[in-house]
């Protein structure tokens, strides 16, 4: 487990407890009926952490990626097994799953084969959307075999990249840029990789600039949860307000300003943390050793399985789960998330255990 870079297993299994939180609050939050209530503000909660997930993925993916002399060869080759293999597998077992289900009139949709995967595949609408996260990965993993290569020839090319990147999400943010394209659309989440890998490669004792500011990861960690709180009850104020006035939900995008500094102190938060001293030190060894630190590490080495296999798990689980939502709702969505973590988790761990099989699991 030391020689592991902890905190990036940390980031994975808060980034699949974000994205399935918010999978499971989506059709309760946004009900009109219950604005104001309990109910409201815990699925509120729950929904808000949806712009989270995804980024915190990719901002790893560069944190480990970027700056990495691979050829094409192997560096695809690593990546495409990985990632498309399991992609498949779970693509097609979902799709029997919504035939067998809408046998039973819970999912009517169309079956055609063809446009289920066509639409399925580009991650572009219905219960499969989530999917979108696929393709999405595998074009910011182009992006950054060629900055690669770039960085090879000059070495000030990750730095131009950041510098592009933060602009690129300024003029996104002011709507001065609107990407249309799902292709330039996905490759725009490659800011998320480089500013993750500058994230992770900063080192505060080495900058001529801060050097001389009393600053330690300590006082870091804390600042980048202070800040994270801060930014993540805005995010609960705005979203509440977003609601109320216009009666639907309404999220911020992943390139608002906002959710970049919010992403940005989660990612300083668990890295800071990883290197404080004294009372931190024991929170962060904490969660490091014993069960925690195993189940944080099974999680994050199955995050990619069972973000594949989630959906499946959720949808049976709220076909059985369906009549107790009237009568404890709350209790309803806090069974329902953790069941979906819980069972897609020991999917993932069961089909790792069986021959053949396991190289489609999606455990890494």
């Amino acid at each position: 487990m030391n020689k592991r870079i902890f905190y990036y297993d940390q980031l994975r299994a808060f980034a699949i407890f974000c994205i399935i939180a918010c999978h499971v609050s989506a059709d309760i939050v946004i009900k009109t009926e219950i604005f104001g209530t309990n109910l409201f503000f815990y699925s509120l909660i729950l929904n808000s952490l949806r712009e989270i997930g995804v980024p915190l993925f990719v901002m790893i993916s560069g944190a480990l990626l970027l700056n990495k002399k691979e050829n094409l060869n192997i560096f695809f080759k690593k990546r495409l097994s990985r990632v498309v293999m399991p992609y498949i597998f779970w693509l097609i077992i979902f799709y029997f799953f919504l035939l067998i289900m809408g046998n039973y009139n819970f999912i009517m949709f169309n079956l055609n084969p063809f446009d289920y995967f066509f639409v399925a595949l580009m991650g572009l609408k219905g219960v499969w959307h989530y999917l979108w996260f696929v393709p999405m990965i595998l074009i910011v993993y182009a992006v950054i075999f060629i900055l690669n290569k770039l960085n090879e020839k000059n070495d000030n090319t990750l730095k131009i990249a950041l510098v592009l990147s933060i602009i690129l999400i300024i003029l996104m943010d002011l709507k001065f840029i609107t990407l249309s394209n799902i292709l330039v659309s996905y490759m725009s989440y490659s800011v998320f990789a480089i500013i993750g890998y500058h994230l992770a490669n900063f080192d505060i004792s080495n900058n001529s600039y801060l050097m001389n500011i009393n600053l330690n990861n300590n006082a870091l960690c804390i600042f980048s949860c202070l800040l994270m709180l801060v930014i993540f009850i805005y995010h609960l104020f705005l979203d509440f307000n977003l609601s109320i006035l216009n009666a639907k939900f309404s999220h911020v995008s992943y390139f608002d300003i906002s959710n970049v500094f919010l992403l940005v102190s989660i990612f300083l938060f668990f890295m800071f943390l990883s290197k404080s001293s004294g009372k931190l030190r024991e929170i962060n060894n904490f969660l490091e050793n014993g069960y925690i630190g195993k189940i944080t590490l099974s999680l994050s080495l199955c995050s990619y399985g069972i973000y594949l296999c989630h959906m499946m798990i959720l949808l049976s689980l709220k076909f059985l789960l369906d009549s107790l939502k009237p009568h404890m709702p709350s209790i309803y969505l806090t069974i329902l998330l953790f069941l979906t973590i819980l069972c897609s988790w020991l999917l993932i761990l069961i089909l790792d255990k069986v021959p053949y099989i396991n190289y489609f699991s999606g455990k890494s």
